[in-house]
């Protein structure tokens, strides 16, 4: 991960299948998953997480009885999560390490790489 002040928390390092590029949502650090932005830092200082619509389905209850996680509107693909603390830290990668799975390529196929500078701003241009 990056030595930026803006760094992402050490802990998803070990998260596999996901690399660090920047974010298509807003300005700092993000983790990508076969072309597929999953993680950043909100400006509220919380990490929204791609989780996919199935993934929350299956983890609602879960999810709404944790107080480190705000469920967005019916229908979004993605999460708030507080990661404060060690417990709020470990929910976090436990969650970004669902995210990487749910979002890689079919067997067989190369994962996608985070987009490149143009790709960003061709992305940006849309949020």
């Amino acid at each position: 991960m990056s030595e930026r002040a803006d760094a992402l928390p050490a802990v998803l390092a070990d998260v596999a299948g996901v690399a660090e590029g920047e974010s298509a949502f807003v300005d700092g650090p993000a983790l990508w998953a076969n072309g597929k932005e999953i993680l950043h830092r909100d400006s509220g200082g919380h990490y929204d997480v791609r989780l996919t619509r199935a993934v929350i389905r299956d983890l609602r209850p879960r999810l709404r009885a944790d107080g480190h996680v705000r469920l967005r509107r019916s229908g979004s693909d993605w999460v708030e999560v507080d990661a404060e603390g060690r417990e709020g830290e470990l929910l976090l990668a436990e969650l970004v390490a669902l995210a990487a799975r749910a979002h890689q390529p079919p067997p067989g196929a190369t994962a996608l790489p985070p987009p490149d500078a143009a790709g960003l701003a061709r992305r940006r241009r849309f949020h």
